[in-house]
């Protein structure tokens, strides 16, 4: 450890089960990565034995994470300096610890602290079975991994795979966070996410084993994958070009090959923000946006929210401001109904006789981490509230709801970028702008916003009668900034991915 005189052990879930049954625990890192690791331990229940956790981040002290329905406080880290080490055990569950080894050394020097890094196994005999299948010869396999189980980038990537002569010389493994989803497709297989964690048999983490480590690609979005020997090549598809700051919450490994980004414009600030190399950008559209060139509609999804009955439709899509998993509120400000500019039941019912007036129907999609109790606005004969499970009961998703819109209510998320493909206006909600917490990913971030900047519920009001009455005021600065945005805008972007990474 580098003369570190704070030893950091490498438990398994198992032994550290099994040490901290009369201890506290105490975790370091309040990040993803916590989430992550304690719903793996869900059926052991053990969020029941921390005490608290410690984080750098002063945003965060006198906050809570919700660890499987339990909320933990998360405090100074100088609180470790008080602490009984004889009853703790500091569990240190942050990805890159190594950067916080000096500052552990001064906390706990002189303690006869027990400190672990996050278990990456299970069980004794998965350090084994890993090691074994990684001596195997690599073989023509992909891992990937969507935003959700197979959905979006990872989604619209091998809808176009399936259709080459290439995809008969692959086996495909999908993480997903549920099982069950394969047999579709023959050469596809599903593996549990984060199935070293979780309870298994040796033979389902031998078959894990031998897919993760023996793949040849790795292609994913969102959540990042380390890459387990050098020969593999990771892609990482990228969840969208940012607008609010995301700094620290991804950072893209420096062993990564390929990072997506639509642009050289978004390339400069997925760099900054992604902590990415210019050398590991790759120019290529997001395969999911795709599915917005073409006539062709989900039916299904037009029928089940009886678009027949109105005369225009507006998708609101707003980012998350509470995150469900913990106490992370990206806005110091408060609103009744959870959702942005209407501030009472005034405005509510206000919008609804625009709504009706106007034969508008609004689909509101909340944000697939925004915490859905938040969320009290009522749906009406004109308002809709669909959420994620209504979409996966189609076999549908948001970009669906997308090309049936006839325009865009955002604010601060990416999804604005990839709706200006469609050529169709979009508002912004931006009533918190000044009171949104972490801040901006580029220092003029209403440049990047062309359409109509809302702040009260009147302009709302006014944007659905705009569109409504087929107004598009702000379509010559939208689209040069769509060209700057998306360097290609074909609809081909998953074919050109394959072919880029040599697939094709």
């Amino acid at each position: 450890m580098g003369g570190q005189k704070i030893k950091l052990h490498c438990f398994t879930i198992s032994r550290l089960e099994k040490l901290s049954r009369k201890k506290k625990i105490i975790c370091f890192g309040s990040g993803n990565n916590l989430t992550h690791l304690f719903d793996a331990m869900r059926d052991l229940r053990m969020e029941e034995r921390i005490s608290y956790i410690a984080d750098n981040d002063k945003a965060k002290w006198g906050k809570s994470r919700i660890l499987n329905g339990r909320l933990v406080p998360i405090e100074n880290p100088e609180r470790l300096r008080t602490e009984n080490w004889d009853e703790i055990i500091l569990l240190v569950a942050i990805v890159s610890y190594h950067v916080i080894l000096k500052q552990l050394d001064g906390l706990l020097k002189g303690t006869r602290a027990v400190c672990t890094v996050s278990p990456a196994y299970r069980y004794w005999y998965d350090r084994i079975l890993d090691k074994l299948t990684l001596r195997q010869p690599s073989r023509q396999a992909l891992i990937l991994q969507g935003e959700g189980d197979t959905c979006e980038n990872a989604k619209a990537l091998m809808q176009e795979f399936r259709k080459h002569k290439a995809y008969n010389s692959y086996q495909i493994a999908w993480l997903c966070e549920h099982t069950g989803r394969d047999g579709a497709y023959p050469a596809e297989i599903c593996l549990l996410r984060n199935m070293p964690l979780r309870k298994h048999t040796a033979r389902q983490i031998y078959a894990y084993y031998r897919y993760f480590n023996r793949a040849k690609y790795q292609i994913y979005e969102n959540k990042m994958i380390p890459k387990v020997r050098k020969e593999q090549i990771a892609c990482y598809m990228n969840h969208g070009t940012p607008i609010k700051s995301t700094k620290g919450k991804i950072v893209v490994y420096q062993d990564t090959d390929y990072v997506v980004a639509p642009s050289e414009t978004a390339a400069a600030i997925i760099c900054e923000q992604y902590e990415a190399r210019k050398d590991q950008i790759l120019i290529c559209g997001a395969p999911r946006t795709d599915s917005l060139f073409g006539e062709e509609t989900n039916r299904k999804l037009a029928d089940a929210l009886h678009l027949e009955r109105y005369e225009r439709m507006i998708l609101w899509a707003p980012t998350f401001r509470v995150h469900e998993n913990y106490s992370r509120r990206d806005s110091a400000k408060e609103y009744r109904f959870g959702i942005p500019l209407i501030e009472g039941e005034a405005d509510y019912q206000a919008m609804v006789e625009v709504l009706k007036e106007k034969k508008v129907l609004l689909v509101i999609k909340p944000h697939i981490h925004e915490e859905v109790s938040e969320l009290t606005l009522s749906e009406a004969d004109h308002i809709r509230i669909v959420k994620q499970d209504f979409l996966d009961r189609l076999d549908s998703n948001v970009y669906d709801l997308m090309k049936l819109s006839d325009a865009l209510i955002t604010d601060y998320s990416s999804i604005a970028f990839d709706y200006m493909l469609l050529n169709r206006p979009i508002g912004y909600a931006i009533d918190d702008m000044e009171q949104y917490t972490i801040g901006f990913s580029v220092p003029n971030p209403l440049d990047y916003m062309t359409g109509m900047k809302m702040k009260t519920s009147a302009e709302l009001r006014e944007f659905i009668a705009s569109v409504a009455a087929g107004r598009d005021d702000y379509r010559a600065e939208r689209e040069k900034l769509r060209d700057r945005i998306h360097t290609y805008q074909d609809g081909k972007n998953s074919k050109r991915l394959l072919k880029l990474l040599d697939l094709l």
